[in-house]
């Protein structure tokens, strides 16, 4: 019997140090740890992010912020997660605390343009978009401009997308999505010598891809010039034969007989 009471109360004391343990607060940290521990837990969220490991990412922005409520790149960390898992809801709130925390931040204003363009908001990102580009805090307004004019490029309004990537190029000539964009809004307006001019660009400056490829195919036909669309057909097909554009053209060629 005694026997019996002192195993239970063993089994007692034990359960009730696991317990209870799980209550006791963590050491206290100054302010200066607590900042960093926040920061190294949101550079190891934007690290799975980019691994497209979301789960582990929200983990360690939600980490960050339990450190530094304030941390405005865990709030924009969150917001990408979100975005990409389908809450929107979630994904513009953090976007909007970031916003709040520091409104005049560029990088954070034109994540956010990114954000209402992704959604159909096409006027209120510009706002941003706009926002950014004039904020005296960035070095690199190019970036709010080719955002803006990709964003427009999508609604399709070429004109304004045109607008805002030749303020990009005039930033930075070199910049390699707006000489893209500059390509097939050149192609969608019928300016072949335009198009193939910022596509040959691209492709010096960044070499090829399966998109420039098939962009590159598009013009060709467009305007007619069969042989050298035959050639990039060649290209795309020995290049990036398990890219999507190479499935595509395989499938209409197919068709084609």
């Amino acid at each position: 019997m005694k026997k019996g009471l002192q195993h239970l109360w063993t089994v007692l004391l034990l359960s009730c140090l696991a317990a209870c343990s799980t209550l006791l607060p963590e050491p206290s940290l100054s302010p200066q740890k607590k900042q960093e521990v926040a920061e190294l837990n949101a550079q190891l969220g934007s690290q799975y992010l980019l691994q497209g490991k979301l789960n582990l990412a929200e983990k360690k922005f939600l980490k960050a912020l339990d450190y530094k409520p304030k941390l405005v790149p865990a709030h924009i960390g969150l917001a990408l997660v979100y975005e990409q898992q389908g809450k929107v809801l979630l994904a513009g709130q953090n976007y909007q605390i970031a916003l709040k925390l520091a409104p005049k931040d560029p990088d954070t204003l034109n994540n956010y343009g990114t954000f209402l363009c992704r959604n159909g908001k096409i006027s209120e990102a510009e706002e941003y978009f706009l926002a950014a580009a004039k904020s005296a805090q960035n070095m690199q307004p190019e970036r709010a401009y080719e955002n803006a004019g990709i964003c427009y490029l999508r609604v399709p309004d070429y004109a304004k997308s045109e607008t805002y990537l030749r303020l990009a190029l005039k930033e930075s000539p070199e910049l390699p999505q707006a000489l893209f964009s500059m390509a097939r809004v050149s192609l969608e307006t019928e300016n072949y010598i335009k198009a193939k001019g910022y596509l040959t660009q691209y492709h010096e400056l960044n070499g090829q891809s399966a998109q420039s490829l098939q962009l590159a195919i598009e013009i060709e036909e467009r305007f007619g010039v069969v042989d050298q669309a035959n050639i990039y057909k060649t290209l795309l097909l020995q290049k990036f034969p398990d890219s999507e554009p190479a499935r595509t053209l395989r499938a209409i060629q197919s068709v084609g007989g």
